[in-house]
């Protein structure tokens, strides 16, 4: 028996006049261009596209994170625009769910990443889900327009013609459209539709998000920290106009001015589910947290609270082993004066030894003591660093992990460095030896 191809032809009822913006005819054109729309000319923004091109082990972008696992920087939109068009280029439209994707789809889209940008194994996970949600909105743009060109009922089949991308073929175009316009899936829309308007307060820091508008912000107010419930206020205000810095709308007034009064109260937790926008919206569920951006869960965070209160006990105890060892030396040198033959009797500071050793060369990433070297705290002793080049091999890291154990595995990715053995005139860093850059 042999299987008969067959296209989907869709009838043209006579409704209403199609709505302007669902039938432009040259939306994933490469470059700007006036459409004829309703007897008027509208100018589209046209389709990105990002060629893929090996570059080489040494000319790949690399990508700053934060604590979060987030991609901040210079360099973060045009790397979260790269994972929109490499995912959309290469998972068919019609794939029902993300979890449906083979594997070799995916591990394709991980290597294509890589042939980019410098990313680490760590950072695998949170970049498929970011494909995942890029590849979601965009079949969701497209069944949107879908219906408008199906509810309007004018030149039907010509319209979901021009509406078909360039990446599907056309039986996957025909069975994608006759999913997205089937009753059942009709019937999804509205269920969503109606748990969307629920959604009371707009979120306005638009493409930029927390993670970003985070980053720039400690640039700006060097050596300080925003809260979470900050971040919150600052994504519901508006951006534009003479009422700039206002809440949104009385919703988000209403919900501002109660977490004022709990930022009022004492701190006496260090769980996320017990600060202000917790206390006002409720616990957080498992898959996000509120103000804090996409790929960050409630997990994440508490993990991240307590290594950090772990981490201060730490260092409260170091400090006072510090001032013993202190004590101790200067007692020892009272008692016996010709245990430190080298030392200078008028209290002259030692000059640093001239004969350190440069082991490799390194880009200064980070100094903030709170940010993250390989899901680990850097804390206020060390530097964080991109290692551009070693230059003596086998050298044992400051903090090694599972991953890499000398500096020769680290080429291309960022590790804690000592402040002690790092020279900032050159930006280099020593064992006795130093990482310079």
């Amino acid at each position: 028996m042999t299987r008969k191809s067959a296209r989907v032809i869709y009838d043209n009822p006579p409704i209403s006049r199609l709505p302007p913006d669902s039938c432009d005819e040259d939306t994933d054109s490469a470059s700007e261009e006036n459409i004829n729309v309703g007897g008027k000319k509208k100018k589209t923004r046209g389709k990105i596209k990002v060629p893929v091109v090996a570059v080489g082990e040494n000319n790949r972008t690399m990508i700053e994170w934060n604590g979060y696992g987030q991609s901040v920087g210079k360099q973060s939109v045009r790397f979260n625009t790269a994972v929109g068009c490499i995912v959309r280029e290469n998972v068919p439209i019609n794939i029902n769910t993300w979890h449906n994707v083979d594997k070799r789809i995916k591990e394709k889209l991980w290597g294509l990443m890589m042939q980019k940008y410098v990313i680490e194994d760590c950072y695998k996970k949170f970049i498929l889900r970011l494909m995942e949600k890029s590849w979601r909105n965009w079949k969701s743009s497209i069944s949107r327009s879908l219906r408008k060109v199906v509810d309007a009922g004018v030149d039907v089949s010509r319209c979901i013609t021009l509406l078909k991308p360039d990446e599907p073929t056309d039986r996957v175009w025909d069975e994608f459209v006759k999913i997205r316009t089937s009753d059942q899936f009709k019937e999804l829309s509205q269920t969503k539709q109606a748990a969307r308007a629920k959604q009371t307060m707009p979120y306005t820091l638009s493409r930029k998000g927390y993670a970003r508008y985070e980053h720039d912000w400690k640039i700006e107010n060097a050596g300080k920290s925003i809260s979470r419930v900050d971040l919150w206020i600052e994504g519901h205000k508006k951006r534009k106009g003479e009422n700039r810095g206002k809440p949104i709308n009385d919703a988000a007034e209403k919900a501002i001015s109660e977490m004022e009064k709990y930022k009022e109260l004492p701190d006496s937790s260090t769980s996320i589910n017990e600060d202000p926008v917790s206390k006002y919206f409720g616990p957080e569920s498992s898959g996000s947290v509120r103000g804090l951006g996409f790929g960050v869960t409630p997990s994440k965070i508490e993990a991240q609270l307590q290594n950090k209160t772990w981490m201060q006990s730490v260092m409260n105890e170091l400090n006072e082993v510090r001032k013993t060892q202190d004590l101790t030396q200067k007692i020892l040198r009272e008692l016996r004066p010709d245990m430190f033959p080298g030392e200078p009797s008028n209290g002259e500071a030692l000059t640093p030894p001239s004969t350190q050793q440069v082991v490799a060369k390194a880009e200064i990433a980070s100094t903030d003591s709170t940010s993250m070297v390989h899901h680990v705290i850097l804390g206020p002793d060390c530097c964080k660093v991109w290692v551009k080049e070693v230059l003596v091999p086998d050298v044992t890291l400051f903090r090694a992990s599972r991953e890499f154990f000398t500096l020769d595995d680290t080429i291309g990715s960022t590790i804690a460095w000592p402040h002690k053995y790092i020279s900032f005139e050159e930006i280099q860093v020593s064992t006795n030896r130093l990482l310079s850059s």
